[in-house]
Formats: structure tokens, sequence, C-alpha cells
């Protein structure tokens, strides 16, 4: 498995890593409403959430290129890979803070 993964050019493993995010993304989110919530379809939160849910999925791609974080090699991980990673998890638990305050307004 490695040796293929290892075949893959570096733009398709860097677009294998936003793929992978952009589904398990969901995934987790509703993980964590089942156990906060305690029930196993949380739909009136998910709708709800639904449009914060999609904006950080438009968002992350955008984030994941402009923060270069495909550029990123996991086995010299160092300070400025840090950064950037901290700054793009910073940036999108911004965007979800204040799209949730401007949804609850509205």
């Amino acid at each position: 498995m490695r040796e293929l993964i290892n075949r893959i050019p570096r733009f398709g493993r860097a677009l294998l890593v936003l793929v992978s995010d952009l589904i398990l993304v969901p995934f987790a989110l509703y993980a964590a409403l089942v156990m906060r919530l305690n029930d196993l379809l949380p739909l009136e939160f998910w709708f709800r959430s639904l449009p914060l849910l999609l904006l950080l999925l438009i968002a992350y791609p955008a984030l994941f290129y402009s923060f270069q974080l495909h550029r990123i090699k996991l086995s010299g991980f160092d300070v400025s890979a840090v950064t950037k990673t901290v700054l793009t998890v910073f940036t999108l638990s911004l965007i979800g803070f204040v799209s949730n305050i401007v949804l609850s307004l509205g």
C-alpha cells in the first residue's frame, strides 16, 4: 500500500489528503453531535448547522492552498509547517465562530 501511495505524484497525494479531510470532517461532526446531544439522528440540529458546515467545507480547500499545506512534508514537520497548520485551524475556527454568531442572529 505504501508503494502505491508513493507512486502517486505529489499533487495527487495532496489532493488525496484534501478529499479525505472533506469526507472525514462531516463524519466527525456527526459523531460529535451524536455524543453531545445523545441522539442517534440529531436532524433538527443538523439542519440548523448545515449552512455552517457547507461554509467550512468551502473555506477549507481555499485555506489549504492559501497557507500552502500541500507543500508540507510530513517527514520534516518543522516550525513553519506547524505554524501553517495552526493558522489554518485558527482561521477555520474563527470563520466557524463568526458564521455561527451571524447565522444565529438571522
